[in-house]
């Protein structure tokens, strides 16, 4: 019997990363309500936070007094030399102390494990990104559409938004006069299009794989990566990428 995938979200480690900071949004908590993978995670960072003053309080408590450190030395004598060592239970007390203090930052720098970070801009940075490639957005909301006219074809560009986050793109490049579209530089602008609403951890590789697929693409091809899937698909009369959240 297969045994189902665990789910995933793209948004858990911003927002996990935002609870160890103690900076979360009222958008964070209640993106937090709705998904069961960044309630778990959350959860988990809550209660690592809530442990790390009792684990500095134990720290304190079991470093040595000093003052203890200099009057409680035993005599050893090896060979020619006499040593004095801080009784063998204290130096093992201060190991302790060590490994916990180790711990607990090293912790703090790998904080609980979550699904990657976001592929996606924010709403707000996508449609910024796309303004210089000459896109007009209407009001960000659910799904934002972009435009962009020319004579005889036009530019669309749709944005699925979800807590102000896009995690939809389908970008569209259609004849609007019934005649055969000039396919010359349509990879460049679709791979533009890419960039600006990705994030740059994704977006090298995302606008590549436009680049290099798109001559030998045929009328469909496609590609699912760790962050996100992407499909072209040609006709005649227009060309469509889609881009999706994993």
């Amino acid at each position: 019997m297969i045994q189902p995938a665990l789910a995933t979200c793209g948004r858990t480690a911003r927002i996990v990363e935002a609870i160890l900071d103690g900076v979360e949004t009222p958008v964070d908590r209640a993106h937090i309500a709705a998904c069961a993978t960044c309630g778990r995670e959350s959860a988990r960072a809550l209660r690592f936070t809530r442990s790390l003053p009792a684990a500095a309080a134990a720290v304190a408590d079991a470093i040595p007094d000093p003052v203890l450190l200099r009057r409680q030395h035993v005599g050893v004598r090896i060979g020619r030399f006499n040593l004095r060592m801080a009784p063998l239970a204290t130096l093992a007390g201060a190991v302790a102390v060590g490994l916990l203090v180790a711990a607990v930052i090293g912790t703090r720098s790998h904080p609980p494990a979550s699904p990657l970070a976001n592929a996606f801009a924010s709403a707000a940075m996508a449609t910024e990104g796309l303004a210089p490639l000459g896109f007009v957005c209407g009001s960000i909301d659910v799904e934002t559409l972009c435009r962009s006219a020319a004579p005889d074809h036009v530019h669309l560009v749709t944005l699925t938004v979800t807590d102000g986050f896009v995690v939809g793109v389908e970008a569209r490049i259609e004849s609007t006069d019934g005649t055969d579209l000039d396919l010359r530089g349509v990879d460049d602008l679709l791979a533009r299009i890419a960039a600006a609403v990705l994030t740059p951890d994704v977006r090298t590789a995302a606008t590549g794989w436009i680049r290099d697929a798109y001559p030998t693409c045929g009328a469909s091809c496609s590609s699912d990566r760790e962050e996100i899937g992407l499909a072209m698909a040609r006709e005649s009369q227009s060309v469509t990428l889609t881009l999706r959240e994993r």
